[in-house]
C-alpha cells in the first residue's frame, strides 16, 4: 500500500477494490462499475481525481418535487462530501450523486476511503428519499 498520495488511475482503483473484496466489472471501454443496494456506482478518474458517480429513479408526483428538492438542498449544505444533483425525468426525478477527490495525488488508503463515504452517503441520501415516498 503506497503511503504518499499517486495519481489515480484505473488500475490503482481496482487495486484498492480488490484488496478490500469490493465487486466490480468493468464495460468493453474499461469503466469500472460496482453494484451496491441495487444501484450501479461508476468509478473512474478525471485528469488524475478519483471520481464515482451513481443515480436515483423514482417517479414522482408533481406535488411532491419540490419537498424533494428542499431535502436534496440541505442534504447538500449538511454533507459535502456527496454531491447531489436532481434532474426531472419522465415523470419523476432522477438524483446524480457524485464524490470527486479534491487532489490528484492519493494514497491506496485514501482511494478506499473516498469510494466508502461515496458509497455509503449516496445509498444514505437515496434511502433518505425512498422513505419519504413511501
Amino acid at each position: 500500500m503506497s503511503s504518499t498520495g499517486r495519481r489515480v488511475t484505473e488500475h490503482r482503483i481496482m487495486t484498492v477494490l480488490d484488496r478490500h473484496g469490493l465487486h466490480y466489472g468493468t464495460d468493453d471501454d474499461g469503466r469500472i462499475g460496482s453494484f451496491h443496494a441495487g444501484h450501479l456506482f461508476r468509478i473512474g478518474c478525471v485528469d488524475g481525481a478519483l471520481m464515482i458517480r451513481t443515480r436515483w429513479h423514482r417517479s414522482v408526483e408533481s406535488g411532491r418535487a419540490p419537498m424533494l428538492h428542499a431535502v436534496l438542498r440541505r442534504w447538500a449544505s449538511e454533507d459535502e462530501r456527496v454531491q447531489l444533483t436532481a434532474v426531472p425525468w419522465g415523470q419523476g426525478l432522477t438524483v446524480d450523486a457524485h464524490c470527486v477527490s479534491d487532489r490528484a495525488g492519493l494514497t491506496d488508503r485514501q482511494i478506499h476511503r473516498h469510494l466508502t463515504t461515496a458509497m455509503d452517503g449516496s445509498l444514505r441520501a437515496f434511502g433518505l428519499l425512498d422513505r419519504l415516498l413511501e
